[in-house]
């Protein structure tokens, strides 16, 4: 009847121990799956953002074609000005787009690092829940 207490004592010790590594691990792929997808959409993004860029580059390249096939200057005036406002805008958006992405990766390591400590948090209580079973099992041990 002894090894049959001793054993099953032994047997949730482990299992707690077990299942605060397993959560532990679990929590550890959370925290790289935040982090690659925190990635993937801040490439995105820059994807976006280059996008613009071009399309604002090609804007102005167009607005310059049109003023010289039109015989104006195509850096002075009216002409000017369309290139200079589709500049502005297309930088407008190339800065939000970039912040956009460094903010995607600041925000998947946040994740990441509140899965990590979760994972840490979940090992500790695993830790505990063994010692405390193991602390019952001597303690019905001295009883009887």
């Amino acid at each position: 009847m002894m090894w049959v207490a001793i054993a099953s004592v032994a047997l949730q010790a482990y299992s707690a121990y077990s299942q605060g590594q397993q959560e532990k691990k679990l929590y550890g792929q959370q925290a790289d799956q935040a982090r690659f997808q925190a990635r993937v959409q801040a490439t995105q993004y820059e994807q976006q953002a280059n996008r613009m860029l071009r399309a604002s580059i090609e804007s102005q390249a167009a607005a310059r074609a049109r003023a010289a096939a039109g015989g104006v200057d195509p850096f002075s005036g009216s002409a000017g000005f369309v290139q200079d406002l589709s500049a502005r805008e297309g930088i407008e958006d190339f800065k939000t787009l970039s912040d956009s992405a460094a903010l995607a990766r600041e925000s998947g390591q946040m994740q990441g690092s509140i899965y990590e400590d979760a994972g840490r948090y979940a090992r500790r209580r695993g830790l505990l829940s063994a010692a405390t079973a193991i602390g019952k099992g001597v303690a019905s041990y001295g009883r009887l």
